[in-house]
């Protein structure tokens, strides 16, 4: 988490990223952030976090979210998820990025299980199910899915079902994502009609099957 620490004032390597940016005259104390790592090495999340909340608010969220990263990545409990939910406002793109890198979904149970929003969207008003569709993540898609997500919540104007019939026609894509949606009932609207009809001519045979398969009205 916190690498190459010294007991001068040199500021942490974690912490580069942000001197060139407005960067309080107080730095941390070398001391308390050198507790900070020892409590995380041990997977002691619970010192660790409390130690977090004596640094300076510049400091504390990097520290918080460097934190919740190192849990995520050794795929804590749902009680670790737990106290960051309680202690922080967990970062819907810091969940994202991780669960796209790995197909065990167990991360992602057990953030849910601590309260974690699977519904939940980031400052680019993304959310997890049309983001596992853009990036082609089958698993996390059937996970969510099973997990009660909100398939017709729309995103920017556009629900899931636009976005991954859309994603077939500019070829990034085949039926998979478009099967799972309706396999879990999503509603047909009209942009969706519109669209099939854009693949019907497009891609005819596998376009009709689908539209036979789960008795979608043109």
């Amino acid at each position: 988490l916190i690498i190459g620490l010294e007991r001068s004032k040199n500021i942490p390597s974690f912490m580069q990223q942000y001197t060139q940016a407005e960067t309080p005259e107080e730095l941390p104390d070398a001391s308390l952030i050198q507790k900070i790592e020892e409590a995380t090495f041990i997977n002691d999340y619970e010192t660790a976090l409390e130690l977090s909340d004596l640094l300076a608010p510049f400091y504390q969220n990097q520290v918080k979210n460097g934190l919740l990263i190192h849990a995520m990545s050794s795929v804590a409990s749902s009680e670790v998820f737990e106290l960051f939910m309680n202690n922080m406002e967990v970062p819907v793109r810091l969940v994202m990025s991780k669960l796209l890198k790995t197909n065990d979904m167990q991360l992602l149970e057990n953030m849910v299980e601590a309260g974690f929003d699977i519904n939940s969207v980031d400052y680019l008003n993304r959310r997890l199910l049309t983001i596992a569709i853009k990036e082609k993540h089958e698993q996390g898609l059937r996970t969510l899915i099973r997990m009660g997500v909100d398939i017709e919540q729309p995103e920017i104007g556009l629900d899931a079902l636009d976005i991954a019939l859309a994603e077939i026609i500019e070829g990034y894509q085949n039926y998979f994502f478009v099967q799972q949606l309706l396999k879990a009932n999503k509603r047909i609207e009209d942009s969706h009609r519109q669209l099939l009809q854009d693949l019907l001519i497009m891609y005819p045979e596998p376009t009709q099957r689908v539209i036979d398969k789960y008795g979608i009205v043109m």
